[in-house]
C-alpha cells in the first residue's frame, strides 16, 4: 500500500502543477482537432449532396427526354438518399457549431489569463470610487482589472452584485456559503454548458432551459447543506 500510494504522488502532484493556461491550451488543441474534423465531415455531406442533386437533376431531364426508356419512379432513388442524409447532416452541423463554441470559449479565457480582453468585455469602471480604501491600489476596476478577469455577469444587476462583493469586507460564514453555492453550481457549467452559453446570441437559445438548470443546482446544494 506504502508503495502504490508513493508511486500515485508523482503523478497526483504534476496534475496540480499544471498552470490554468497550460490546461486551457491543451484543451484548445483537442476542440480545434474537433472542429477540424467536424469541418472535412460537413464538406464531405455537402460534396455528397450536391452530387446527389445534379444527378436527380440529370436523371429528371432524362426522365423527360427519354420517357419511354425512363421511368420517373427512378427518381425516388436520389431523392430518397438526399433525404435520408438530411438528418445526419443536421447532427453534424450542431456538434460543428458547439465545437466552435468551445474554440471560442477556449481562446477568451486564454486571452483573459494574457491580460488581454476584448471590447465586450465589461471593466466595471463605472464602480470606480477613488475614496474608496482599497479598489485603487489593487486595480479593482478599470482596464485590465481584476473585476475584467472575474466579470462572467450578463446584466448590469448581476455585475453591480459583483462590484459589491469586491468592494466590502464580508464575514466568513457568508464566504463559505458563497464559496459552497459555487462549488453547487459547477456541474452545471461544464464546458459544453459554458460553450453553448457563449453561442446564446443565437434565437433558438432557450433561456428557460439555462435558468431552470441553474436552479436545479442551486436546490441540491442547498439540500446537501440541510443534512
Amino acid at each position: 500500500m506504502a508503495s502504490m500510494s508513493s508511486s500515485n504522488l508523482p503523478a497526483a502532484s504534476g496534475a496540480l502543477s499544471i498552470s490554468p493556461r497550460s490546461a486551457y491550451q491543451r484543451r484548445l488543441t483537442e476542440v480545434q482537432a474537433e472542429e477540424t474534423e467536424l469541418i472535412e465531415k460537413d464538406r464531405g455531406y455537402v460534396r455528397i449532396r450536391t452530387g446527389i442533386f445534379v444527378g436527380a437533376l440529370l436523371l429528371g431531364i432524362l426522365c423527360v427526354g427519354e420517357s419511354q426508356y425512363v421511368s420517373w419512379l427512378w427518381m425516388l432513388v436520389p431523392t430518397g438518399i438526399f433525404f435520408s442524409l438530411l438528418p445526419l447532416h443536421q447532427r453534424c452541423v450542431r456538434r460543428l457549431t458547439l465545437a466552435r463554441a468551445k474554440v471560442q470559449f477556449h481562446q477568451s479565457r486564454i486571452s483573459r489569463l494574457d491580460r488581454v480582453f476584448g471590447p465586450e468585455v465589461v471593466d466595471g469602471a463605472e464602480f470606480s470610487d477613488e475614496l474608496h480604501p482599497w479598489t485603487q491600489d489593487l486595480d479593482v476596476f478599470g482596464r485590465g482589472s481584476l473585476f475584467q478577469m472575474l466579470n462572467e455577469c450578463r446584466t448590469q444587476p448581476g455585475r453591480q452584485m459583483l462590484a459589491r462583493w469586491m468592494t466590502t469586507v464580508t464575514d466568513g460564514e457568508t464566504i463559505r456559503l458563497r464559496q459552497s453555492r459555487a462549488q453547487g453550481l459547477k456541474p452545471a457549467y461544464r464546458v459544453p454548458t459554458v460553450a453553448i452559453s457563449c453561442a446564446a446570441s443565437s434565437p433558438t437559445f432557450s433561456i428557460r432551459r439555462h435558468i431552470s438548470s441553474t436552479l436545479r443546482c442551486c436546490l441540491a446544494s442547498s439540500s446537501r447543506r440541510g443534512r
